[in-house]
């Protein structure tokens, strides 16, 4: 019996001594690196123009309001986002038969989104970058770099 407690009593010493990571307070930071999508556009300094709109498709035709970070905003010009109404197309190629699938279900549906605007600004002419993450409510972040051609 003596053995069997000591052999019991090293068994959860080195069972709690490998899953301590797991209990201890100080967490490590896992790096997670963001593949980001370039955007590209131009327009006309002084104007205000839809630079794009965001949302995902969920499986019951609807688009959650995505979270918008901005990672690094505009040195020159300004953005701001609003809420709109769409209409949900089937547009180009699908990745994939699910994706297909869902737009054909859901194609013809109105769905809520976000548009990102963009103003420049009177006096200036070059180039303008920002980047945002946009966090998705399916469970990922999608990162775009942004650069606007401002003439």
């Amino acid at each position: 019996m003596r053995k069997f407690v000591l052999i019991l009593l090293a068994s959860l010493t080195i069972i709690l001594g490998a899953a301590s990571p797991l209990f201890s307070k100080e967490r490590k930071p896992v790096a997670i690196e963001l593949a980001a999508t370039e955007v590209e556009r131009s327009l006309f300094s002084g104007n205000e123009s839809s630079l794009g709109g965001f949302g995902w498709l969920r499986f019951d035709c609807t688009i959650p309001m995505p979270d918008v970070k901005i990672v690094k905003p505009p040195a020159h010009g300004e953005i701001r986002f609003e809420e709109v109404t769409t209409t949900i197309s089937v547009t180009g190629d699908s990745l994939n038969a699910t994706s297909a699938a869902l737009n054909k279900k859901c194609d013809g549906k109105p769905a809520n989104a976000l548009r990102l605007m963009y103003k420049a600004p009177e006096d200036f002419t070059g180039k303008d970058v920002f980047v945002l993450d946009m966090d998705t409510k399916l469970g990922y972040v999608k990162r775009y770099a942004f650069t606007v051609n401002i003439r």
